[in-house]
């Protein structure tokens, strides 16, 4: 008696085969989804490094001294003058 020629064999085999065909499957459709989202990812990143550099951009403009000077102008402020401190170089406050 061959052991291939039994009916129980033959669906055994071919129950094996068409579950590692499902797996396989499976594990193609996962790896190809894992693709998709790392390009999404990608694609998001480098649009949030686009958008920092034009915040970069934007802080150096507000935080240049021509700005600061066309605000304060804005707002009627006059420009400082000579600066004299108190004391000169001795202290200001003592601890007791």
């Amino acid at each position: 008696m061959d052991v291939l020629d039994t009916t129980k064999s033959r669906i055994l085999l071919i129950t094996l085969t068409a579950v590692l065909a499902a797996s396989y499957l499976w594990l193609v459709n996962s790896s190809a989804t894992a693709g998709f989202y790392l390009s999404d990812l990608d694609q998001q990143v480098v649009q949030l490094e686009q958008q920092y550099r034009d915040l970069e951009l934007t802080q150096a403009d507000v935080l240049s001294l021509q700005h600061v000077q066309d605000q304060g102008q804005a707002m009627n402020m006059v420009a400082a003058g000579t600066i004299d401190y108190v004391g000169g170089d001795s202290a200001v406050a003592f601890v007791e």
